[in-house]
């Protein structure tokens, strides 16, 4: 018996619920708009991600042998500020006639040799490893990002 009272009671509970939730309408008009609320405070200035590209050419007599089978060139670029070295990149792209299509360094060339390059203020220092002779003749791009 108790359990055909909780039985029919659970059945009532869950239809009152379904005729409340299902019953009712938002019938009628829509109301009219509000007014405008205040202007927002004006927010921070963001980063800037200034790109500055320098295009440059090294040709193969510009690379010093270093005597441990690397190359170096060292290339002066006042675009290098002390806010790119701390807080930006400096993305370096070659190409040559070697290799006709423009790359990203640090690049491995497949005989073992490679690129690589590092930075500070005003100076960007390209690197071939592994090379018996100097490098091919090449554009250089450095991107510099602040």
């Amino acid at each position: 018996m108790k359990k055909i009272i909780k039985l029919k009671t659970l059945a009532t509970v869950c239809f009152v619920a379904t005729l409340i939730f299902t019953s009712c309408t938002k019938a009628g008009p829509v109301g009219p708009a509000g007014s405008a609320g205040p202007t927002g405070a004006t927010g921070a200035t963001g980063p800037s991600n200034v790109a500055v590209v320098d295009s440059f050419y090294v040709p193969s007599s510009a690379w010093v042998n270093t005597g441990t089978g690397e190359w170096k060139y060292t290339y002066s670029n006042s675009n290098i500020t002390e806010q790119i070295v701390s807080k930006g990149t400096v993305e370096v792209f070659g190409w040559s006639t070697a290799y006709p299509d423009w790359y990203a360094w640090p690049d491995v060339v497949v005989t073992g040799g490679g690129y690589r390059y590092y930075y500070n203020v005003g100076i960007l220092t390209l690197l071939a490893d592994n090379f018996s002779s100097a490098p091919a003749s090449q554009s250089i791009k450095a991107v510099l990002l602040q």
